[in-house]
């Protein structure tokens, strides 16, 4: 997704059921320890699994497993505390899982969310929720916490959003994400400490404290090698000159605020995040306005990998707008895919997906983006014009590599006037943003045309992610859930069984202050297991 401030009409779904958390912890029991870590460390897992159960309500199932070594601890609901941040909760009692091993002990508690905020829109937002077991005569204290999602509605049948733990999200911009199909790479497209969205309302003057207020870690742990991270001068001050371009506010006539962006990936092991996020990107100093974005993997062979994306790179004569590139990169490692010299695009990597912009726009200032590359296909939208969603077909050599490109044709679940963008083929299912909510169509048959309309069957809408009240407004609760986007599916095998997961972005509505213009968005990534 590009980032921008437009969101189009809002629109109602279906209600949600059910939400069934459960909050693993793995506890080592040991006779001493001064400090009050056992010896060996304490390990913690919090996984989510979905129940049909009475509406509006959320329970939330902790499994304390006892590691070998410790003959005898029984965990009691006693010492057992859930919290949440919004809601009510019942109480904690100890209930009997079928198949429960003798060292798991199961508790649950039920959370009831709020229906309603106090300007009576729907109540949605993140709820953190913790599981703290403290037993002082056996030296454990142990926590953890995750985040529910309460969305206006969901598609019935699928499991509880929930926001993707460990380094993946923070107080800034995480948007554009997409997880590789196995489940084991994750990618957020664009990142940036400050708050776009309040700095675009607030007019991108470079002064603008909006535009200047971040929350860049400067340890560096959740951003390594951040581009343009040196121009981020303290929490409320950011240097908005850029000398790989030659960009300097103090001397252009119409000078903007330039808060550094960069993408960042992921490795993700058994659906949470390990190890150090690594950077992505071209390096413009981190020159916000046109970075790469839309990232989507073509193919993985252990730590290598090419992924599409989109781009428009500051040099383009005649201007093209956004255009899709592939680059192949390694996973893991920081991926320069090239860099600005004297305002100069170097040692760029990418290769363009040629595509004729003439079936889609009269002119040659034609958005490619969010791509997402198939065996056969390729699909991308052409944001902020026709808002549309198209696809052309691929030509590939021998060895897998892309060579060619048919004429685009569009997609015939694109609506007017309803905006579509992002979308993501799924085998035979197109899952898309639809306004602002995440839809999906699936084709009557694999090899059905994807440029008619009776290829496809009746569109679904799978997350409401809309409020009751307009997004454009500084309306309702700070912390509401005002979009879902940037869909893609995960198929992560659990105990010998594929589970598909739904990944998407998801944006939060922030209020700074009394004024009509003092709101923003926290960018989040989600996801929800889909039946």
């Amino acid at each position: 997704m590009k980032i921008k401030h437009s969101f189009s009409n809002l629109s109602q779904g279906l209600p949600i059921k059910h939400i069934l958390l459960v909050l693993t912890l793995t506890l080592f029991a040991c006779s001493s320890s001064k400090n009050g870590t056992p010896p060996g460390g304490n390990t913690i897992n919090l996984v989510t699994t979905f129940e049909q159960g009475s509406p509006g309500e959320i329970d939330v199932h902790v499994l304390i497993t006892v590691q070998a070594g410790a003959v005898g601890l029984v965990p009691n609901a006693a010492f057992l505390n859930i919290a949440a941040d919004f809601g009510t909760l019942g109480n904690v009692t100890a209930i009997t899982v079928p198949g429960a091993l003798a060292n798991q002990f199961n508790f649950s508690v039920t959370l009831t969310p709020p229906v309603t905020d106090s300007s009576g829109d729907n109540w949605t937002g993140e709820i953190p929720v913790t599981a703290r077991y403290l037993d002082p005569a056996n030296n454990l204290d142990q926590s953890i916490t995750r985040i529910a999602l309460v969305l206006t509605n969901i598609m019935p049948g699928l499991g509880q959003p929930e926001a993707v733990p460990g380094l993946v999200n923070t107080l800034g911009v995480e948007d554009s994400p997409q997880v590789s199909s196995d489940g084991q790479w994750l990618i957020v497209g664009t990142y940036s400490p400050v708050d776009i969205g309040h700095c675009l309302v607030k007019g991108t003057g470079a002064a603008e404290p909006a535009c200047n207020n971040n929350y860049f870690d400067q340890s560096g742990i959740e951003r390594p090698n951040m581009f343009g991270a040196n121009r981020i001068i303290n929490a409320t001050t950011i240097d908005h000159a850029v000398p790989a371009i030659n960009y300097d506010p103090t001397t252009f006539p119409s000078p903007i605020a330039t808060p550094p962006v960069a993408s960042y990936g992921f490795k993700l092991a058994n659906d949470n995040p390990v190890g150090e996020p690594f950077v992505l990107g071209i390096d413009a100093g981190g020159y916000t306005w046109q970075a790469p974005f839309g990232f989507s993997f073509d193919f993985i062979d252990g730590v290598q990998a090419r992924v599409f994306y989109s781009y428009n790179s500051l040099n383009d004569v005649p201007e093209s707008l956004n255009d899709i590139y592939h680059s192949d990169i390694t996973l893991g490692v920081p991926n320069i895919l090239g860099d600005y010299q004297n305002a100069i695009l170097m040692n760029f990597t990418g290769q363009e997906a040629a595509i004729n912009p003439a079936p889609i726009c009269a002119t040659d200032e034609c958005e490619f983006g969010n791509p997402h590359i198939t065996q056969d296909r390729l699909w991308f939208d052409n944001e902020r014009q026709s808002e549309d969603l198209f696809f052309v077909d691929v030509t590939r050599d021998g060895a897998g590599n892309p060579t060619a490109y048919s004429t685009a044709q569009r997609i015939p679940v694109s609506q007017n006037p309803r905006g579509e963008s992002m979308p993501y083929m799924d085998g035979d299912t197109l899952y898309y943003q639809c306004d602002t909510n995440i839809c999906r169509s699936q084709l009557v048959s694999p090899s059905a045309d994807p440029a008619l309309i009776a290829s496809w069957q009746t569109e679904e809408t799978v997350l409401v992610g809309s409020s009751s009240l307009d997004w454009q407004l500084k309306l309702g609760r700070s912390g509401r859930i005002v979009a879902t986007t940037e869909p893609s599916i995960a198929n992560i095998t659990v105990n010998g069984q594929i589970q598909k997961w739904l990944y998407f972005g998801y944006l939060m509505q922030i209020h700074y202050g009394a004024g009509a213009t003092d709101f923003g968005a926290n960018w989040n990534v989600g996801r929800v297991k889909l039946p």
